[in-house]
């Protein structure tokens, strides 16, 4: 038995999708959200669908009660409570008996990285090796598809989007490739106890991110770097939680440290063929969608 949590979620939906396509014909689904009474379509990828709240330990032990490999999403939210839920959800899931967790965790979780993001990821993965159960952690990259929605919505107010990356290159990854990386990662007999560090396959600029979100709108945007206290001034005017300020901040300046910018090959080690291009990603990303989900 396969529990993939967040199941109505833009990552786990894609990832139920994937396993219906290469799982074993012998192995079971279930689908794991807290909303089961709003998911009726998650039947169509999932043998069973099952509510599940990281806050609620009773309702965890029922849902990861049978599950043999969890595959374990990281939640949005305030860091310590995110870093709570996840070590709670990584004690149920020992407790109930899962044999395996895999885990979405993120590309930079160095102690020295300024990014707080790295901080909640790397303490969450502390949490699931003490757990005593398997493990498999998937570092997933910098998604594409979230802030080329935010380059887009640029293109649409003025033409220029700023941000405080200075001339970093990032290795992007599409949301539908990682899906398909949790996806074999949850039915691999040789992932257990392995860390992935999953990256694009290419180092792009902002600028060439623009240029390419541009080419798909038919429009023209261009990126300018701003200094920390700039963009923090425009975090402010968008009227971003202060949390999301910080984050938002500290990102960038993992960026530039060189936190977030590596190649690796370990998605086509993991999923058996390279990472799709971003010229070949940014044209099938609904542009349209809110840059903030």
């Amino acid at each position: 038995m396969i529990g993939v949590t967040g199941a109505t979620g833009q990552l786990g939906l894609q990832v139920l999708k994937h396993l219906q396509q290469f799982k074993p014909a012998t192995t079971r689904v279930r689908a794991l959200t807290r909303h089961p009474e709003q998911a009726a379509g998650l039947a169509a990828y999932a043998d069973e669908i099952r509510r599940a709240d990281f806050g609620d330990p009773k309702i965890l032990a029922t849902a990861f009660e049978g599950i043999d490999t969890l595959l374990l999403v990281s939640i949005e939210g305030e860091d310590e409570m995110r870093l709570r839920l996840h070590t709670q959800a990584a004690t149920a899931a020992a407790r109930a008996g899962v044999k395996r967790i895999v885990y979405t965790s993120f590309f930079d979780v160095a102690p020295d990285s300024p990014s707080v993001v790295a901080r909640v990821h790397r303490l969450t993965e502390d949490a699931i090796r003490q757990s005593g159960c398997a493990w498999t952690m998937l570092r997933n990259g910098p998604y594409v598809d979230n802030i080329a929605r935010r380059v887009a919505q640029a293109a649409r107010h003025g033409g220029v989007f700023r941000m405080a990356a200075g001339d970093t290159r990032m290795p992007f990854i599409a949301r539908s490739d990682l899906a398909e990386a949790a996806a074999r990662a949850l039915v691999s007999q040789e992932a257990g106890n392995t860390a992935y560090r999953l990256s694009g396959a290419e180092l792009l600029s902002y600028q060439a991110l623009a240029d390419l979100v541009g080419a798909a709108l038919d429009a023209t945007v261009r990126y300018q770097s701003i200094s920390d206290e700039d963009y923090l001034e425009e975090l402010r005017a968008e009227d971003l939680a202060p949390g999301l300020q910080t984050r938002r901040i500290a990102y960038v300046q993992s960026m530039r440290q060189g936190f977030m910018t590596a190649l690796t090959s370990d998605f086509e080690r993991l999923v058996g063929r390279p990472p799709c291009l971003m010229r070949d990603v940014v044209p099938r990303i609904d542009l349209d969608d809110d840059p903030t989900h």
